[in-house]
């Protein structure tokens, strides 16, 4: 495990390859059938079956996630966005996956930003996390990408560094 002299990442994201609309009440039952709890909140101007903008609290209303949902478009600004991403990734490790990776973000289609609020610190609350990405991702398929760590592929491995030169120790 590494030692981090940083804080933990901030944002996770998801690559992901289709964007099907992902109703609320589908994280719900998620939650329950892994027997945990949380609370979601999401402005009444949202499709609660087709949401952008979805924050989730523990069960005593500790802020957790801020989930954001932007799909991919041929619009300027999505074109644009892709391009600073591909650019942002062409001076990391190893070059192989900056390769693999310039390419696969052309089949991106929606990118989920999940910003870790104060609860999420906590493990008990990272399984609620863990839970709402993973399903969120058998949807979309696609890749995840952490600040400070890099990017998986499509099965979950790591495959692209961003490490801080300050960290030591071991990592697979």
């Amino acid at each position: 495990t590494l030692n981090q002299h940083h804080d933990m990442a901030k944002f996770i994201r998801l690559f992901g390859t289709q964007d099907p609309d992902i109703p609320i009440d589908e994280l719900i039952k998620v939650l329950k059938i892994n027997q945990l709890k949380a609370r979601f909140n999401f402005d009444d101007t949202e499709n609660p079956d087709c949401w952008t903008h979805l924050n989730e609290a523990t069960e005593k209303s500790d802020p957790l996630i801020l989930i954001k949902r932007y799909a991919i478009t041929k619009e300027e600004s999505s074109v644009k966005d892709m391009a600073e991403i591909k650019e942002s990734i062409q001076v990391s490790k190893p070059i192989s996956a900056v390769k693999w990776l310039t390419k696969y973000l052309d089949k991106v289609k929606v990118i989920y930003t999940f910003q870790l609020l104060r609860a999420a610190t906590d493990e008990n609350n990272f399984k609620i996390i863990g839970s709402i990405r993973s399903a969120i991702w058998s949807r979309t398929g696609g890749i995840l990408h952490a600040d400070n760590e890099g990017f998986s592929n499509e099965e979950g491995f790591h495959i692209h560094w961003e490490f801080p030169d300050d960290i030591t120790g071991e990592w697979n």
